[in-house]
């Protein structure tokens, strides 16, 4: 595959993040039924973890930090699951009224969360590339915001800035940033 191919699909997951998340927006302070919830916030968790694993390719291969990704792949599954549980369920979300270790667990994913991410700021510094560090800081904003449980709205926005702008570090890149030879 060329890498004006790798390019266009890179967007395109792009493009259904920033989608998903609209959709995510639209629906998550609304009173829908439960199945729709399941929906939009399902379609965030898939586009959510593409997004960032085409942006985990996409930065310079040279120095490949797989614990750091796989540590945010998967607090970042953590998290997009606890959001399906929490938002699609009002049973999960009795359990976790009345169960205080639910709420510890998902308390430490999303602190596990932050720790993530701002591992992932020194990750993405390392390539000196001034778009993914913007993306891995306002990255940090929106796990921040997840743990106090504001994780519509404002946090929406934030995502809709990180998808833009990943699309714009995806078109103004070089031809040698997906790491790998064809």
């Amino acid at each position: 595959m060329n890498i004006t191919s790798k390019k266009s699909i890179s967007i395109i997951i792009f493009l259904c993040y920033i989608i998903s998340d609209l959709l995510f927006l639209k629906t998550a302070d609304r009173d829908y039924a439960n199945i729709i919830l399941l929906f939009s916030s399902t379609i965030l968790f898939v586009f959510e973890v593409l997004f960032w694993g085409m942006l985990f390719l996409s930065s310079d291969g040279r120095e490949r930090k797989s614990s750091v990704e796989l540590l945010f792949l998967g607090t970042l599954a953590g998290v997009g699951l606890s959001r399906i549980f929490l938002i699609s369920s009002p049973y999960i979300n009795d359990l976790l009224n009345a169960n205080i270790v639910l709420a510890y667990i998902i308390g430490i994913i999303r602190v596990a969360f932050i720790f993530a991410a701002i591992m992932n700021i020194f990750y993405f510094f390392d390539t000196k590339n001034i778009f993914l560090i913007i993306i891995s800081i306002l990255n940090l904003v929106c796990a921040i915001l997840i743990w106090v449980d504001f994780d519509s709205g404002i946090n929406g926005i934030i995502r809709l800035i990180i998808g833009i702008s990943a699309i714009i570090f995806m078109i103004m890149s070089k031809n040698k940033t997906f790491g790998e030879s064809d």
